[in-house]
């Protein structure tokens, strides 16, 4: 909800809610048999336990700025970039050639509700788009140009936001859980085949548990574009709740680099922290940090490389714990080649275009 109306700084209101239900049951059984002849002793028992929990969270308050989904907009860059080097348009779009295609893009999804094999009717308005804007060839989309545009847009970076926002808020959490179980218990002795003995007992209980939890904090958002293939998120967030006086503070940054459609660079940083201090010092005793980093080479004929490292670090107060992960994939197709005379022209492996 808008308050503002315009401008580049609109404030708004956020509210959310969630309600879960969890039921359980578990049951376990256990028999016994020990032999010493003549006697013989048998134990047998059996348990069942019935859980049930109700989860709800609400969080409210004010906020300031935009975070939009500017995805379209960047695919559709995409695709025209893929439409001029296959020689498909005869001029670049225009100004509103390019809305039309975004807005188009923004609604992709949604043909699947009026089509039960959307993509066909889809690919019909897009070419229906550059035919208005008088930007596509004379040949229209050939079977290649279409099956190039099929191939995914934009994959690893979707979704894409855009903007910058500052959420202050409140959060209310409440937890109710009920538990009961019941079980049996059963001793039998023999001797020589004869019950000598038998005793039995049950047990059961029945129980309630509830918690809540109130906290305020805020969180704060940056989302910026580097064109079509690249893009910068970070955040940061803090909430302090009021039982048992717990202060969290986490960062996130994420930065990502597509050189082409098959190569890509990505990195993730995301640092957490929390305090129980009650004092005025506020101590992070306890936080986590881990970054990520990743090289993606993707090809659709011979190579195929992949590289990643992860780094994690996590401190306590009575503990320190640090891993780095490696991981490093290659595959290569030596031979590869199609003849048919007569039929099609020869094929063989080549680099993937960009």
């Amino acid at each position: 909800m808008n308050l503002s109306g315009s401008g580049d700084r609109p404030l708004g209101f956020s509210a959310s809610g969630t309600l879960q239900s969890r039921y359980g049951q578990f049951w376990q059984g256990r028999g016994d048999r020990s032999l010493t002849p003549p006697t013989e002793f048998r134990n047998a028992s059996d348990s069942h336990t019935n859980r049930t929990q109700y989860l709800s969270s609400a969080s409210f308050g004010p906020v300031l700025g935009r975070v939009r989904d500017a995805t379209p907009v960047l695919d559709a860059q995409i695709l025209e970039e893929r439409l001029t080097k296959a020689g498909s348009l005869a001029r670049p779009l225009s100004g509103d050639g390019r809305q039309r295609l975004a807005q188009l893009m923004a609604l992709r999804g949604r043909v699947r509700s009026a089509h039960e094999r959307p993509e066909r009717w889809f690919w019909r308005e897009v070419e229906r788009v550059l035919q208005e804007d008088g930007a596509i060839g004379p040949q229209g989309l050939d079977a290649f140009t279409v099956l190039r545009l099929l191939e995914e847009v934009n994959p690893s970076l979707a979704p894409r936001f855009v903007g910058r926002s500052l959420r202050v808020f409140a959060t209310l959490n409440a937890s109710r859980e009920h538990v009961s179980s019941a079980g049996s218990n059963s001793s039998t002795t023999l001797d020589g085949g004869t019950v000598v003995n038998y005793s039995t007992s049950s047990n059961g209980s029945d129980g309630h548990a509830r918690f809540d939890l109130a906290g305020v904090g805020y969180l704060a958002e940056y989302h910026r574009p580097l064109g079509g293939r690249g893009q910068i998120d970070a955040s940061e967030q803090m909430v302090w709740f009021d039982r048992p006086s717990v202060l969290q503070l986490g960062h996130q940054l994420r930065a990502f680099w597509s050189v082409t459609d098959r190569w890509s660079l990505s990195s993730q940083w995301v640092a957490e922290a929390q305090s129980r201090d009650r004092g005025g010092s506020r101590k992070f005793g306890d936080w986590a940090f881990s970054h990520r980093a990743s090289v993606q080479y993707r090809l659709e004929d011979a190579w195929s490389l992949s590289l990643s490292w992860e780094d994690f670090q996590a401190h306590s107060m009575t503990r320190f714990n640090r891993e780095d992960r490696f991981s490093l994939g290659a595959s290569y197709q030596f031979l590869g080649r199609l003849t048919a005379p007569g039929i099609i022209e020869p094929m063989h492996l080549e680099p993937a275009r960009p």
